[in-house]
């Protein structure tokens, strides 16, 4: 990981809302192509996932999501229901912001993409 990028990680962490912000949304850009520090942030994201924050849980479900493309070991997919479950626990802006970040797993791959699509239309059949 490079410094500008060590640097945006833990801007992301600071407790002025602005800061960790503009952080968060520099890492979401970053991770919008493939990179080779996923692993280096990934327990910690996944750790995220349960975090009583919401905004913690949201950030980490985007990141992870945007990092579904550099994860070579498919970690994604024993994450991914953790993820998809987020999406009905935030309130509604947040939620649409997460479900929308989550169609990046399923360009990961083949595989990801039939993880990405079994609970929509589990939910589609529900309706």
């Amino acid at each position: 990981m490079d410094a500008e990028t060590k640097m945006l990680v833990q801007l992301a962490d600071e407790e002025d809302w602005e800061t960790r912000n503009k952080a968060v949304l520099l890492l979401i850009e970053a991770v919008n192509r493939k990179v080779d520090w996923a692993y280096e942030v990934w327990d910690k994201l996944v750790d995220d996932l349960s975090s009583s924050n919401m905004e913690l849980r949201l950030r980490a479900g985007q990141l992870l999501s945007y990092l579904a493309i550099s994860d070579s070991e498919q970690r994604i997919l024993e994450i991914f229901p953790e993820i998809w479950d987020i999406t009905y626990d935030l309130d509604y802006e947040s939620s649409l912001d997460l479900f929308q970040s989550t169609w990046k797993i399923g360009l990961a791959g083949a595989e990801q993409k039939k993880y990405y699509f079994k609970p929509m239309k589990k939910d589609f059949k529900k309706r």
